[in-house]
C-alpha cells in the first residue's frame, strides 16, 4: 500500500520512477571508485600536466565527486528526496 495519490506509482514523469541501477547515495562507494577509474583512463586527463601527484589525485577526486553528484537515484532515495524538498515549501 502506498501513500502516493492514485496513479502516481506508474507516472513516468515522477522523479521516483526515473532511476538507474546504481544510486548516488546507496552505492556511493562503488560509483566513486568507478568514476575515479574512468577519469584516470580518460586520454584528455592523461595528457594534462600536473605539478605533482597530489594535484593529480585532487583533480581525480574532484571529478569523481562531480560525477557522483550528477548521477541518478534509486526509487527509494528519489522518493525521499522529493518529499524532503516538498517539506521545505
Amino acid at each position: 500500500m502506498s501513500n502516493l495519490p492514485n496513479g502516481a506509482e506508474n507516472d513516468s514523469r515522477a522523479p521516483w520512477n526515473e532511476y538507474d541501477n546504481l544510486c548516488r547515495y546507496c552505492d556511493a562507494d562503488v560509483l566513486y571508485d568507478f568514476f575515479i577509474e574512468e577519469v584516470s583512463k580518460d586520454l584528455g586527463v592523461q595528457m594534462m600536466e600536473f605539478d605533482s601527484e597530489e594535484d593529480y589525485l585532487e583533480f581525480l577526486h574532484e571529478q569523481a565527486e562531480f560525477n557522483l553528484s550528477e548521477h541518478g537515484l534509486c526509487k527509494q532515495c528519489a522518493k525521499e528526496e522529493y518529499y524532503d524538498d516538498d517539506d521545505d515549501l
